[in-house]
């Protein structure tokens, strides 16, 4: 009976997870009180993403022709390892910024912050084709995980004073097209 209840709550995560990120994808904001998320949930995020991230960064590699340099990465993977790290480095900083200016201390900016990072691996691919749109690409990216982010960390929310509204946006507009556009090419391409 115990080991049927462990498996029922393994996949509920998994759906859980699945779900979170067809959200993000579809931009579509995610209420995190109705169904609440712990630990596990933002590890496994951690892990499909720096996945997604390998895969398309091997696809790149492949597009380039560096043959090479793919199976090296696929015989030492470094590459995932490094960008795990960096993410949940990135989605941390960012989860504690929007922590203080909301102030709520809670895993649930963090992992907002986590899932707004999910629209590099489709922005990695689409540079490496279209290599004159890429900036285009790492600023629309930084807008719709903008877009996600605020919707779902304001679902239900609002801000008592108009001030306090201008403020966010502009600070969450900043730090999620800086991300895109700045950090994430430095580190990934």
């Amino acid at each position: 009976m115990a080991e049927q209840d462990n498996s029922e709550e393994k996949q509920g995560i998994f759906s859980t997870a699945k779900s979170h990120i067809i959200s993000v994808i579809t931009l579509n904001p995610i209420d995190l009180a109705q169904k609440p998320i712990n630990l596990t949930h933002y590890l496994l995020v951690v892990v499909l993403y720096s996945i997604a991230i390998f895969t398309s960064y091997l696809i790149t590699l492949l597009i380039k022709l560096k043959l090479l340099k793919a199976v090296t990465h696929i015989l030492l993977p470094t590459y995932p390892l490094i960008g795990c790290f960096t993410i949940i480095a990135l989605s941390f900083m960012g989860g504690y910024i929007y922590s203080i200016f909301l102030n709520n201390h809670s895993l649930k900016n963090y992992y907002l912050v986590l899932l707004a990072s999910g629209y590099l691996p489709f922005v990695m691919i689409l540079s490496t084709l279209i290599k004159d749109l890429a900036i285009v690409f790492y600023i629309c990216a930084g807008i719709a995980s903008d877009y996600f982010l605020r919707r779902s960390l304001m679902y239900g929310k609002s801000f008592e004073r108009r001030l306090d509204r201008i403020y966010f946006v502009t600070i969450s507009m900043l730090m999620n097209v800086g991300a895109y556009w700045a950090i994430f090419p430095i580190f990934f391409m």
